[in-house]
């Protein structure tokens, strides 16, 4: 699960927005415990991004989003990209993409610990 707040530096969120994240991440967090018995792993996104791809910070000039949402679709082709009407890609479908890598992340953690073995390349 995302670190709360992480990925978020000052100056875009009002306080409004970062109340209701809190809120849901908090709820997200309790949901995990009743269903499944254990509190959720949380990891920096950043963290995530480096540990499934190796790059977790954009290089001089790249935006980061953009460089994941590119690995993601890559790595998964059936991701759907959804643009808008000028042709630029919906800014929630960043977002998606790092919840697949913070999902991709956790999965890795499985295999590393064994806890979960199948056929699958990984990388």
């Amino acid at each position: 699960m995302e670190d709360k707040l992480s990925g978020f530096s000052g100056g875009g969120t009002s306080a409004h927005t970062m109340a209701i994240l809190i809120a849901f991440h908090q709820l997200t967090c309790w949901i995990v415990i009743k269903l499944w018995g254990f509190k959720p792993y949380k990891v920096n996104v950043s963290t995530a991004r480096k540990v499934v791809t190796g790059q977790g910070r954009a290089k001089k000039g790249e935006d980061i989003k953009v460089v994941m949402l590119a690995w993601v679709v890559k790595k998964f082709p059936d991701f759907q990209v959804d643009l808008n009407r000028n042709g630029n890609v919906h800014k929630y479908i960043y977002d998606r993409s790092d919840a697949t890598i913070i999902a991709y992340y956790g999965y890795l953690m499985l295999i590393k610990s064994k806890i979960v073995s199948i056929g699958v390349s990984i990388g």
